[in-house]
Order: C-alpha cells, then structure tokens, then sequence
C-alpha cells in the first residue's frame, strides 16, 4: 500500500509539469477523427492512423516502426516485437502477437493483422477497404475506398496500394518491391526506413500540402500519392560487425519535387552497443509557371547505443550546413519482475529544420516559407527543448500501472506544456481487463494556456462463453485561456456473440457528447458488425446509425474491411 501511495504522490507532482503521451484505443475511423477535433493528436498523426486503420500492418512480413504512430506505444515494445519476430516467428496468428508483445496489445490490435506463412510458392494477400457514408447533403469524399495488394516469393516482396474517394480518379497510393535477408535487404520504391540513424535528419517523408502532390494518372506511377520515400533502399551487412546503408529518394509533381540522398556506416558488437555517422542532402522544388525556386540543405549525424548491465542509453546528435543543430537522448533500463522505465531528453537549435526528420518533438509545429516559395514547409523541432518519462511498474500479480509525464518549452516563442499520466490495468486472462487511466494535459501559448483533464475507463469481460462484454467512456474538463470550461463525456458499449470460432456479432451503442453545456453538440450511435475469421480471410462489416441532436434524420455509414490471404 506504501509502494501504490508512493506512486500516486508521484503522479500528482507531476501534473504540476504537464510530447503527447495519452493513450488512445482507437476502434474505428471516427475514433481517430475525434481524437483530431480534440486536439489530441497533430494532423500529420491523424493522416498516419488513418492510413495505418485502413491498411493494417501485416505482423510477419510488415514495418512494425509504423506502430510507433499509436499513442501509447514505444519504440522499447516494437523492438521487443521484432527480435521475438526473429527468434520465434512467424506468428499464426493475433494471440501469438500478444504472448510476445510487452505493451498494452489493445492499443495496436485493431491496426495488425496476421497471414500465416503457407508452403507455396507464391504467398500473399489482397486488402479491400470501403467507406460509404449515407448522409445528405453528401460529401464529395463518398464513398472511399482503399484496396491493398502484397505478395511474396522467397525473399522478394511486393506491395502496392490505391485509393479512390467520390468521383476522383483513382491514385497509386504506394507501390515496392523488396529484397531481404539476414545479410542485405533492397527495396525499390516506396520505403518507410528510420535505421538512417534513428531519424533526426532521415524520417519517412517531406511534409508538405497534398495540393502540392498534384500529378495525373501516370504521373502518380513514378510518384505516388503519398508523398512517402520513392526511388532506392540499400542495407547491407557488410561482416558481422558493420552495417552499411544508402537512400536515394525523388518525388516529381506538377507543383513541387522532392529529393533526398543520404548513407549511413554504422559498428556494432553485441552486449556493447554500436555508433554510426549519417550523411544527408535533402531539397524541394517549388514548380511554378515563370520559374522553379529551390530550397535545399545539408547535414549529418552521429548515432549511437551503449549497453551496460542491461541498460541502454542511444544519441543523435546532428547538425545542418546552417550550423542549426539538434540531438535526441532516449534512456531503457532492463526489464526486470514485469517493470521498466524509459527517459527521454530532445534539444533543438531556434533555428533548427531539416526537411526529412522524425524527432522527439512535441506534437506542435512550426510554418515557414523558404525564399519565393508559394507554399510552406513545417517543422516539428525548431527551439524546443523537452523531455519525457514512462515507469511500468507491477503492483500485484494481475495488477500493473503505468506512469507518463513529459514538458516541453520552445526557445523565443510563448509555446510550452506537458503531459502526465497515470494508468491501471487488471487483467484476469482470457481477454479479460479493466483499464483506467487518468490524463492531464497543459499547453502554455499565451499567459495562462489550455488545461485539460481526462479520467477514461476500457473493458473487455467475457459473461458467458459466447458473450463478450467491451466498454469505453471518458469523462473530459477543459480550460481555456480565456478562462472558459468545456466538459466533455463519451461510453460506448459493445456486446460480442461468438457464434462460432471463426464467426462473431457485435452491437455497440454509443452516446458521444462533446460539449455537455451545448444540448446540440452530440450524438446517438448505433452498429451492427458482423465478423468473419477463417485462417487467412478475414471479413467485417459495420452498420453505423447516427443521430445528431441537432439533426431528426438517423444517417447510415457502412464500412467494410476484408482481407484474402495465400
């Protein structure tokens, strides 16, 4: 009882300081949207879940980094999740993920998805996914949809991805094919590659305006949608203690061109850690009618990993030809009886903005428009200093905590906050839990900021043995800088029939409140989702009724996600 006083003592200090650590189980698209109109995620998050709910991340053959999009999840427990997929894969199927993953499953589960490997020749599976949205007056995004292609032969792969929304043409979302073994690995086309150090100047892509990405049908062959990394991925080990690395990127639009050109030579020995030097050279073009403006930049890194007794300790530390500078520390001590802690320090010169970057920044962002530029650019590091903290901690067998807090501040600027919280999970096996966490967040753009506090519960318990029981609700208070409070509230429940082993029912009924002083700011929601899981196809389709409190029509939305595997 001393130990859980201790830690809620804990907690409570740290709410004086409160990155963007709340965790999110997201369900369903309107999930994540929500989350967005909350102000609990960045838009750049909001498109990356979005893609990632849609696709899914195929867990055998996949980028799991993806994952680390999801709040709540580290980049400790995806990194646990590879080496088990090393050591102990493939995995048959989700149960066989969660054995082996170290977090909280329920967050990345309904963005996974599971093909057993088959002794064919050929192996693979086809992804489609479709929203309609039945409501007047219609949008001209309806109906979408998202089909996904992926295919195996030995040790070549092959993905591709399109999407279509209304009446719009339809656009090649991403396409690769990839080589990879043990010893080297090449991918030509689109990638999605942190190991370039661990992504202070080489992230995933350029971060500009999809009215920028403009192109016609077969332009978006050689240049997909997206905007992702287009060309060249080479990472070959070249002996048992050198790695070396390249990545030749290049997307050409109508308004704008992206390239990129970066290699990276890194040591590493086992049980010591490794250390390794990235160089960059990063450029877009702003095509115009009268002439192309070009803003372009150099830079490069030192990475590295010390282990000692089973702690780790990593660091990036890199500098642009502007002399602009910036370093990410990240701290992982051993897991040790069902607890462990990680520690993260960020620092960011003012003037700090490579374009290709995935640092520890805050989920804010910074606008800015190089010489004669029609359009802006954005920056997630430039002036911040920050750092963040996560503690797991068991309290009895079935009964562990987890602890955040992080603060952030930027250099000449009035942008400044944190987050702190603290979560609780009873689990009593076979799927059975109760999770309640309780969140505060404080953002300081001005003299007195934006407070908000959250108390969310998640369950899952199974009644009878063809019944499951899944609940989700929050309680929200915000203030403003003004000084005016908005209250918010949302539960969802949700009855699951299994009928058989590969088929299930689900009704959910949820009531949505986004402002409880607004009697027109929420709604009523009904849906039917019936669930098909045989070996390697799996169907779902959901029927969402809404009613708005502003509105007397109920409106219809129907989604469906169903995967073919071989």
């Amino acid at each position: 009882m001393k130990r859980v006083l201790m830690l809620l003592l804990v907690f409570v200090v740290s709410l004086a300081f409160a990155q963007d650590i709340a965790v999110q189980y997201f369900q369903s698209t309107d999930d994540i949207r929500e989350a967005k109109d909350r102000d609990e995620i960045t838009y750049d998050q909001y498109v990356e879940l979005l893609q990632l709910f849609e696709e899914k991340v195929e867990v055998n053959t996949g980028n799991l980094r993806r994952l680390l999009a999801i709040p709540g999840v580290t980049r400790e427990d995806i990194e646990a999740l590879e080496a088990a997929r090393i050591d102990k894969g493939p995995f048959r199927n989700k149960r066989d993920v969660k054995r082996h993953y170290r977090g909280d499953f329920d967050l990345i589960e309904p963005f996974i998805v599971v093909v057993p490997p088959v002794k064919i020749n050929i192996s693979g599976y086809a992804k489609v996914y479709t929203n309609r949205d039945y409501a007047a007056p219609s949008d001209d995004s309806d109906p979408y949809h998202k089909t996904k292609l992926k295919l195996r032969y030995k040790n070549f792969f092959f993905d591709m991805s399109l999407r279509q929304s209304g009446n719009s043409m339809g656009l090649l979302s991403s396409r690769s094919l990839k080589y990879s073994t043990r010893k080297l690995e090449v991918i030509l086309g689109n990638y999605y590659r942190k190991e370039l150090g661990y992504g202070l100047l080489v992230g995933r892509y350029l971060s500009i305006s999809s009215t920028y990405r403009d192109n016609d049908g077969l332009g978006y062959l050689l240049s997909p949608a997206y905007g992702d990394m287009n060309g060249l991925y080479v990472r070959w080990n070249a002996t048992r203690h050198w790695q070396i690395s390249a990545a030749i990127s290049g997307n050409w639009y109508e308004s704008s061109s992206q390239n990129l050109f970066s290699g990276a030579v890194s040591y590493y020995k086992s049980r010591v850690g490794k250390i390794g030097l990235v160089l960059y050279n990063g450029s877009v073009t702003d095509i115009e009618d009268s002439a192309d403006y070009t803003y372009s930049q150099t830079g490069g890194s030192v990475f590295g990993e010390i282990r000692f007794s089973g702690w780790k300790l990593r660091n990036e530390t890199g500098i642009l030809n502007d002399g602009t500078w910036g370093t990410n520390f990240y701290l992982y001590s051993p897991r040790r009886g069902g607890g462990s802690m990680q520690w993260k320090f960020w620092a960011y010169h003012k003037d700090f903005k490579p374009l290709y970057s995935d640092g520890e920044a805050d989920y804010g962002t910074i606008s800015y428009y190089p010489d004669s530029f029609e359009f802006y650019l954005k920056s997630k590091q430039a002036g911040e200093m920050g750092t963040a903290a996560s503690v797991r901690f068991p309290l009895m067998e079935r009964l562990k905590g987890e602890l955040n807090f992080s603060y952030f501040n930027v250099a000449d600027d009035p942008d400044n906050g944190g987050e702190s919280q603290l979560s609780l999970k009873y689990s009593a096996g076979h799927g059975k839990y109760i999770n309640v966490y309780a969140n505060r967040r404080w953002r300081g753009e001005d003299e007195r900021g934006d407070t908000r506090d959250k108390v969310s519960l998640s369950s899952k318990w199974r009644i009878f043995e063809k019944f499951v029981f899944q609940t989700y609700g929050y309680l929200s208070w915000t203030q403003y800088a003004e000084g005016d409070w908005r209250r918010g509230a949302k539960i969802s429940e949700t009855l699951w029939y299994r009928a058989k082993k590969q088929l299930e029912f689900g009704l959910k009924v949820e009531r949505n409140d986004g402002n409880l002083d607004d009697p027109e700011y929420g709604y009523w929601g009904i849906s039917i989702t019936p669930h098909i899981d045989i070996r390697n196809a799996n169907y779902r389709t959901e029927l969402s009724f809404r009613k708005y409190d502003d509105d007397e029509k109920w409106q219809l939305q129907i989604r469906i996600n169903a995967l073919v595997g071989w």
